[in-house]
């Protein structure tokens, strides 16, 4: 019997797909075979731990609106006050830098939660690619690491044209 060897590449060159953040994969949503469009979903890394942080940033965000909704209205006040002469200049400037302080508290607790959601979407790992899954090297339950691997966690590559290498013996060249 002939050994005869080969495999079949995409076009393009195959696409290792790791991760940025390592932890346990909660879901797989690919096979090897599938088409996928490019920024289609592949895996999810465990999102509960940021999904419940993310959610004390939400009422953060909503304290520091109720803080600075409270400093603006002493603020003015102070400022009717300080009017009327029944306060010093020097509370009223007080009482208007407060209101500075609570803004920008509210900035920082907004900024809070858009980034624990930008890391939520990272956890899902999204085809960089219109292409076809050769291989997923992963599955719900494993631990994926961050970083360059030496078996990639997923492979895609472009779908279409497909290239095919054959290795042929030089004994049997002839044949081909």
């Amino acid at each position: 019997t002939q050994r005869r060897h080969g495999r079949i590449e995409p076009r393009s060159e195959q696409i290792a797909v790791g991760t940025n953040l390592p932890g346990i994969v909660s879901a797989v949503y690919v096979k090897a075979g599938d088409a996928v469009r490019s920024g289609a979903p592949l895996f999810t890394i465990d999102d509960r731990a940021p999904k419940a942080t993310l959610a004390l940033a939400e009422a953060q965000v909503r304290s520091a609106e109720v803080a600075l909704a409270d400093a603006r209205d002493q603020a003015e006040r102070a400022q009717r006050s300080f009017e009327r002469q029944a306060l010093s200049e020097a509370e009223a400037t007080r009482k208007r830098f407060a209101v500075q302080l609570a803004e920008t508290r509210l900035g920082e607790a907004r900024a809070e939660v858009h980034r624990l959601a930008t890391e939520i979407e990272r956890l899902t790992v999204r085809s960089p690619v219109e292409g076809t899954v050769w291989r997923v090297n992963v599955r719900a339950g494993e631990y994926a690491q961050a970083g360059p691997l030496a078996e990639p966690l997923a492979v895609l590559g472009e779908s279409g044209w497909l290239h095919v290498r054959v290795e042929i013996d030089q004994t049997d060249a002839y044949r081909v």
